[in-house]
């Protein structure tokens, strides 16, 4: 388990080979910064349940991630605040699941 709190802006921002990313050690993080993982135009299915502190994210969360085809939320967010309705602007059909927590 990481010691990680805050993902930045701009995380991993624009990394167009990303296909798959385990975030399953990331349990203490509280923030996602904005740009998260924007332009990661390869990038098909991304797991942040185990991300339980995480109430909000980021705009442009996932911006321009036009592979994107499933989402896993973490189980206490809140929302994707009218700020943040560009979150997922670029992106095709999109599955959503938000596991228990």
């Amino acid at each position: 388990m990481t010691k990680l709190k805050n993902i930045y802006s701009g995380f991993m921002y624009d990394c167009k080979k990303l296909k798959t990313i385990d975030l399953s050690d990331f349990s203490n993080v509280e923030t996602i910064g904005n740009y998260f993982l924007q332009n990661c135009s390869t990038l098909e299915t991304i797991d942040l349940s185990n991300m339980t502190k995480v109430i909000d994210v980021g705009e442009r969360f996932m911006y321009g991630c036009n592979n994107l085809k499933k989402v896993i939320l973490p189980p206490n967010l809140e929302s994707l605040k009218e700020r943040r309705k560009s979150s997922f602007i670029g992106a095709g059909y999109i599955e959503f699941e938000i596991k228990n927590a």
